[in-house]
């Protein structure tokens, strides 16, 4: 049976391209465009994977990320972090543990095998 993953992204052609995406994978979705939506979610339910994008235009994400880490009751939730290449210094969410990072335009294979690979599913890929 599939997890829930909660996708956080303030684009909706992203939050939808995602969701189509793990929908196909079997996993149920709950899709949301910011912050506070997430924060409203991670309380009413339990969440098996965290997907976060980030967006040239915007730092919020980040902070849900050490929200999240900070959070006794979540601080082991898996993260992928999904965003362009020139917000590298993003990267450094890495170091919270537990996290994965793809680069847009994704592919989807990736996104499968990042997925399954936090969700603990096969190693992660190597970083392109």
């Amino acid at each position: 049976m599939g997890k829930t993953l909660l996708i956080v992204d303030s684009h909706v052609a992203s939050r939808r391209m995602l969701s189509f995406a793990l929908e196909m994978q079997g996993h149920c979705i709950i899709d949301v465009a910011d912050r506070s939506a997430a924060h409203a979610v991670l309380t009413a339910n339990r969440v098996d994977l965290l997907v976060i994008g980030f967006n040239a235009e915007e730092d919020e994400n980040a902070a849900l990320v050490a929200h999240v880490r900070q959070r006794k009751d979540l601080s082991e939730l898996p993260i992928l972090l999904v965003g362009s290449s020139h917000r590298r210094e993003l990267h450094d969410l890495w170091a919270t543990g537990n996290c994965a990072w793809l680069d847009k335009p994704l592919r989807l294979g990736e996104v499968h095998s990042a997925v399954e690979s936090l969700l603990g599913g096969s190693p992660l890929p190597a970083a392109r």
